[in-house]
């Protein structure tokens, strides 16, 4: 079956915030389209990245529609996030705030 090509806008309009984001968002679909591998330091521990926004593991997961319990079982080993969590948890890692925005412009 073949598969259908997506083209990731990559002329950022505006501040360094959106480049950077707009960077982070190309390396994932490059990611996800299986076009290059995520570096492990691409993965900082999930606590790390909850506890850097400075929130508990259930304001953290509300936050981000996650489902606490999954947001606990991964911070705790007992279960690995899927290539797209793990891709997700990228972006909140490098822009929570711009994430938070693009879910509350998306109606969650």
């Amino acid at each position: 079956m073949p598969t259908k090509t997506i083209k990731a806008k990559t002329k950022p309009a505006g501040s360094k915030t959106r480049r950077d984001v707009a960077k982070a968002l190309e390396e994932v679909l490059a990611h996800v389209q299986g076009r290059k591998l995520l570096q492990a330091e691409s993965f900082p521990d999930i606590a790390s990245i909850r506890k850097a926004t400075g929130l508990s593991r259930a304001k953290f997961a509300k936050r981000f529609a996650l489902e606490q319990r999954t947001l606990q079982d991964w911070e705790q080993g007992r279960r690995m996030p899927d290539s797209a969590a793990r891709a997700y948890l990228t972006v909140i890692a490098r822009n929570p705030k711009a994430v938070e925005r693009a879910l509350v412009d998306a109606g969650r």
